[in-house]
């Protein structure tokens, strides 16, 4: 029996530390998209990213290619590669060369006599590479030994840790959707997610789902789908992450179908919610026969507005002794307004309209 919970939790903990190694902990300097599906055979652009609150004068950095993926040539035989500016950059000289250093490395540098980087968010440079025929699985990408200069001769040098990302083949891709219904302040919502995997098989999966600003998980909603019906449902709510899992003891635990529904949660809009809010869903993973991948998510949640309306009606006498009274866009106010309003009495959200 010791040795049954041992590997059940071993099981778990490994899948957890799937789940959370995904993650990337670095923030403030030079990005990858964290999962880049890569077809065997075929050239890809990657773009850099970057996130600065300040003025940026140079930038350099290492990009250190797994095996599989080589840097795409300017000429045959040259040592210098492949690169391109984007409009945040469209002022800068850059430049990607071998590095004699890393294997399979190259050095990036960039600078301008023009004007500096201004604070901003968004990519940088593309760079190209050449994707191998035989290129299969998951592997890593590295951005390293990156400096990066505020502008004057005294500034200091920022030297941010390095960034990892993944570089997928699209035969390791599954695809994961979600939906959600228009919602009401106060009700209650069914938030699902759907899976597609067109190869292989997996018993396992996770995801983070972070959520907007007034808008929550229902505690134990979570629900297994038509995918994984057997298969138990973990939401996280420190991680806001999702979990699902069969039986670590049993012999078979694939899912049941590659296409359906894969789980669902219940969601709830409080009054600070603004309409219009995204939900994110990153770090999405499946284990099985392999390990597969999905694109990140972003999901747009709208609130309802054809809620059930009473005109004709003293509204302001019908706002009295209201829970809660919002207006479209979420913001809750202290009485009704012109116009629509949302409002929350007995548990029931009601639109009421005054003139």
């Amino acid at each position: 029996k010791i040795m049954k919970q041992k590997r059940l939790y071993s099981c778990l903990f490994a899948f957890a530390m799937l789940l959370i190694a995904s993650a990337n902990a670095m923030a403030g300097g030079l990005t990858l998209k964290n999962v880049t599906f890569l077809k065997p055979g075929e050239k890809a652009t990657m773009a850099i990213g970057f996130d600065n609150d300040e003025e940026v004068a140079t930038i350099e950095t290492k990009i250190v290619l797994p095996e599989g993926l080589s840097f795409v040539a300017k000429e045959p035989g040259s040592e210098n590669f492949v690169v391109n500016t984007t409009e945040r950059t469209k002022l800068y000289n850059v430049s990607l060369s071998q590095d004699y250093v890393h294997a399979n490395g190259a050095y990036l540098a960039a600078y301008t006599i023009k004007k500096y980087l201004p604070a901003g968010k968004g990519d940088i440079f593309t760079f190209e590479v050449n994707v191998a025929p035989t290129y299969t699985g998951a592997k890593e990408i590295r951005l390293t030994s990156t400096d990066i200069s505020m502008g004057d001769d005294d500034a200091p040098i920022f030297k941010p840790a390095d960034f990892v990302a993944k570089v997928v083949s699209t035969d390791n891709q599954m695809f994961v959707t979600a939906e959600l219904p228009a919602i009401k302040v106060g009700e209650e919502q069914t938030l699902t997610f759907n899976l597609d995997l067109p190869k292989g098989y997996i018993n396992n999966t996770g995801l983070r789902v972070k959520l907007p600003q007034g808008l929550s998980v229902v505690e134990d909603s979570e629900q297994a789908g038509t995918a994984c019906p057997k298969h138990n449902v973990i939401y996280n709510p420190k991680r806001q992450s999702i979990i699902i899992f069969g039986d670590p003891l049993s012999l078979d635990n694939k899912f049941a179908l590659n296409k359906g529904t894969l789980c669902s949660v219940k969601v709830i809009a409080d009054n600070t919610f603004v309409d219009g809010s995204e939900i994110t869903v990153g770090e999405i993973n499946g284990t099985g026969d392999d390990t597969y991948y999905s694109e990140d998510i972003t999901l747009k949640v709208t609130l309802d507005k054809t809620a059930t309306g009473i005109n004709g009606i003293n509204a302001d006498e019908f706002g009295e002794g209201a829970d809660g009274i919002y207006q479209l866009n979420g913001v809750r106010t202290d009485k009704l307004q012109r116009g629509v309003n949302i409002v929350v009495k007995n548990g029931k959200a009601v639109k009421v309209v005054k003139k």
